[in-house]
């Protein structure tokens, strides 16, 4: 966890990724991320774009690379997927959304529960609302 911690200290407020999803009808707006669910927020999506990334040089590397290669990507699927839970756990329990049947986070870091279930979407908003 100091790890984690460190990582997300090092983020600057301009290196911080803002989700683009639209409040939308259903949406009922709860509150706003704090700096610390912002930095967790863009944590685990940096991680997935590395996964994404590491993942496309697998195609075009070398024999010999690729073995370091596919380590790093395991590395960093892990990672955004330990961080997308530590976020939607930290979301839920900060907002008390424990019984809603979908929760998510929209532009200008807005936290909604809506009264749907979530359609299916784009990935980056599926993993981080």
């Amino acid at each position: 966890m100091d790890l984690v911690k460190i990582e997300m200290e090092n983020l600057a407020a301009d290196q911080l990724i803002e989700p683009d999803a639209l409040i939308e009808g259903g949406d009922h707006v709860v509150g706003e991320l704090d700096m610390a669910m912002r930095r967790l927020y863009t944590l685990g999506l940096l991680y997935v774009k590395e996964t994404v990334d590491t993942t496309g040089h697998l195609v075009v590397a070398q024999s010999n690379a690729r073995t370091e290669l596919e380590s790093r990507a395991i590395e960093y699927q892990r990672k955004a997927e330990l961080l997308r839970g530590l976020f939607w756990l930290s979301l839920n329990d900060q907002f008390e959304l424990w019984t809603r049947p979908s929760v998510g986070v929209r532009r200008g870091w807005k936290v909604v529960w809506s009264d749907v279930e979530k359609r299916p979407g784009v990935l980056l908003r599926d993993l981080f609302g």
